[in-house]
């Protein structure tokens, strides 16, 4: 009877188990085509070539470095975009072209002192020397812009698509060989930056950077920023050496600073200000001469900690006088040492006196929480 239970209990179950499979055996099965077909998505279409707004179209460089046909065009150059041709417009008297005039490039050629129209009057020369047209796409146009405005380097010809070269990229380094003349210094720079870019620019453009003779105004100009861009380099190097130098020699001055500080806590503990009395020679006056040890002590870690932690940038002069004077350090160590070393000398000529030992008591006990200011900041710091 058991048996016979459990067998109908199990066929129960089956039929329940087998019941919703029968039925989704039996639901007609679609196409897939037809499930996974949503239509066309906006979101989704394939990106179209860039279309400039109206005031992109139209733009006066002010930064940066262009170059079209071998020809360098100098800031204030305007550059007109309209259906998918540049036009580059200079009316600056000093754009020079970068390769001394040769017999092929008389105005009456093609060469790249003359890009327009051929003209035998010599003034009609220049004026079409500074208008030229090139074929280029909106997106081209927008990143020709952007290396523009961002002091890259922008090198147009009719020949070949455009060679862009940010300044971080290479582009410094392009530019800086300009200022050598034609040889291995120059090769050298260019083939760094080439290097950098990632990008070959091909023999044609290689040949004329190598051998370019660049005019006084972009020889200024190039000289005046690359000294620029060395000297922020080098300030942030110094920033950067700064910071180590201050970690490296954080640790060893605070040791010092807390050995000299518990030191004199318990020399001044030692002997009270009331205690001292005004005498030629007493027990004091190994005391007094120890506060002028202490002082001229902790003086010089003040010094050097101050110089440590101000070119690290760990800390900030609020007095206009002493910031001055910070940033000349030989300026703060002849100032610091000329002013502790009369202060110690009055100290030391007034110690018989009962005012001039309190004095060298209190001087010890400033300069003493000064070093336990030190220790704390630098405690934060690091």
């Amino acid at each position: 009877m058991l048996f016979a239970l459990k067998l109908i209990a199990v066929i129960v179950a089956f039929a329940g188990e087998v019941g919703p499979v029968d039925a989704m055996l039996e639901m007609p099965k679609g196409k897939p085509a037809e499930v996974r077909s949503f239509g066309p998505s906006k979101r989704r279409a394939a990106p179209q070539d860039y279309v400039p707004r109206a005031e992109d179209m139209n733009f006066r460089t002010s930064k940066g470095f262009l170059f079209v046909d071998e020809q360098y065009y100098p800031p204030a150059t305007t550059l007109s975009w309209q259906a998918d041709q540049l036009r580059i417009d200079s009316s600056s008297s000093s754009m020079l072209a970068c390769l001394p005039p040769s017999e092929d490039d008389s105005p009456n050629s093609n060469g790249p002192i003359n890009n327009g129209s051929l003209n035998d009057s010599a003034s009609n020369a220049l004026e079409f020397s500074a208008v030229t047209s090139l074929a280029i796409n909106g997106d081209q146009l927008r990143a020709i812009r952007s290396m523009l405005e961002d002091d890259g380097v922008v090198i147009l010809s009719k020949t070949s698509s455009p060679y862009l070269l940010a300044q971080s990229r290479g582009g410094l380094e392009l530019i800086e060989s300009l200022t050598h003349q034609p040889g291995p210094k120059r090769e050298s720079l260019l083939n760094s930056a080439f290097a950098m870019a990632h990008n070959d620019p091909g023999t044609n453009i290689r040949t004329w950077l190598a051998n370019m003779s660049p005019g006084t105004d972009l020889k200024n100009r190039v000289s005046k920023v690359v000294s620029e861009v060395h000297k922020v380099e080098n300030a942030n190097m110094a920033a950067a050496s700064a910071f180590r130098r201050f970690n490296d020699w954080s640790y060893p001055i605070t040791i010092m600073a807390m050995l000299i500080f518990v030191f004199s806590i318990g020399s001044l503990l030692a002997v009270r200000p009331q205690e001292l009395v005004a005498v030629a020679r007493t027990e004091h006056e190994t005391s007094v001469n120890k506060f002028l040890w202490l002082i001229g002590g902790m003086s010089i870690i003040d010094l050097v900690w101050t110089l440590l932690a101000h070119q690290a940038n760990h800390i900030t002069e609020v007095n206009p006088v002493g910031g001055v004077m910070l940033d000349e350090p030989s300026r703060v160590i002849l100032f610091k040492v000329l002013a502790t070393g009369l202060a110690i000398g009055i100290l030391y000529r007034a110690k018989t006196t009962l005012f001039g030992r309190k004095a060298c008591w209190w001087v010890c006990l400033t300069l003493a929480l000064l070093m336990a200011r030190w220790i704390l900041v630098t405690g934060v710091s690091a």
